[in-house]
């Protein structure tokens, strides 16, 4: 009987706790974000349509009830971006 509560405790929490997998790509407000692990994500990219005016990148975000943070902005990001005015960049990336 222990044996199977311990079981179900263990299956319960691998269901409730959020699963990243290293390098899962996922969009939230308009960027494309990876996982590097550690709780660190880069931004990939923008969604079409994104890239225009005044960028602030935000030096943490909250996705699937975790904070990450922001570390890197990867090469490319901003390729076709004609329309960027500004970017802000935290001192975290």
């Amino acid at each position: 009987m222990k044996r199977i509560l311990k079981f179900l405790v263990v299956a319960i929490i691998f269901i409730v706790t959020p699963i990243y997998a290293f390098g899962e790509s996922f969009l939230y407000k308009g960027l494309y974000y990876s996982y590097d692990g550690n709780n660190y994500v880069s931004i990939e990219n923008f969604q079409s349509g994104e890239c225009k005016g005044n960028i602030v990148i935000p030096s943490k975000i909250t996705y699937k009830k975790r904070t990450l943070k922001v570390r890197k902005i990867k090469e490319n990001a901003f390729f076709k971006c004609e329309d960027l005015t500004s970017i802000t960049i935290p001192n975290s990336v």
